[in-house]
This record gives structure tokens, sequence and C-alpha cells, in this order.
């Protein structure tokens, strides 16, 4: 992604956001700032909001595949990690990252109850796209909760 021109990263983005679910995406630049989104301007601050937040994870991981490859423990390159929470709007948060041999991050997953967050991190970029979880069925609480006031 790094180094893609400008009508790959626009192609690019096409790509992603035709996949069904896909609610939006970031594009972080290294230094945690925001340089893309498909939020409107009236969310711009969740736009810059998530994208501290996704920098920070995205930093922290890496952190944590290179400690694990210099403690030799690193025998998988696929870990998962679940994690209960009784937040109403996140009951339970998977995190899954991928990585090379050598442990280099390529993408997370986070999955809440209602949404699926993907990060791909690249050299100078970060992409996250958000997208609904597929096999997410509202509940009766969600759809009392969404509807309309009169």
């Amino acid at each position: 992604m790094a180094a893609a021109g400008g009508s790959d990263i626009e192609e690019l983005i096409k790509r992603v956001t035709m996949h069904p679910g896909v609610q939006g995406f970031l594009i972080i630049n290294s230094d945690g700032i925001c340089v893309r989104h498909s939020f409107t301007e009236a969310s711009r601050a969740l736009a810059v909001h998530y994208a501290a937040l996704m920098q920070g994870l995205t930093f922290k991981t890496k952190q944590v595949l290179q400690e694990l490859d210099s403690s030799s423990m690193a025998n998988h390159t696929h870990h998962h990690v679940s994690v209960g929470n009784n937040n109403a709007t996140m009951n339970n948060t998977m995190v899954s990252t991928t990585a090379t041999g050598n442990n280099e991050l390529q993408f997370i997953r986070l999955r809440t109850r209602k949404d699926e967050i993907i990060i791909a991190p690249d050299n100078k970029y970060i992409l996250v796209v958000i997208q609904q979880d597929p096999s997410y069925v509202p509940s009766e609480a969600d759809v009392t909760t969404a509807a309309p006031t009169s």
C-alpha cells in the first residue's frame, strides 16, 4: 500500500468499499494521523478517535510479535485471543492476528458483537476497514434501540 500511487489507492478504496457489509474505511499514516476516511464530516472526530486507537493497537501488536520472536516462543504464526466483555455493545471480542514466518504483522481482525474491524498495516500506512459482522443477528434490544422515536 505504501508504494501505491494515487490511482492505485483509489482502486483499492473502490474495491474495498464495494464489498457487502463494509461500513467505512480509514487510511492512517505512521504518525497515527488519518489521511483518508469514508466518515461524514460530522463524524470526523470519530475517524480521528478510531485512527488513534487502531494505530496504538497496531504498534502494540507489532511489539508483542517482536517479543515472541526474541523469546523463541513463537512456534505458530497465527494467533487467536478471545476476550469476554460485559459491555453491552461488545459481549465478546475476538482478536486475530496473522503474521509471516518471522512474525511480521500482516493484519489484525477485531470482531465485536455487531462489527468486524480489519487492520492491514504497511510500512507507511495502516488500512482500517469497518464492516458489519456477517454472523450478526440483531437482538430485540438492538431493534428497539434503533427504532425511531416520534
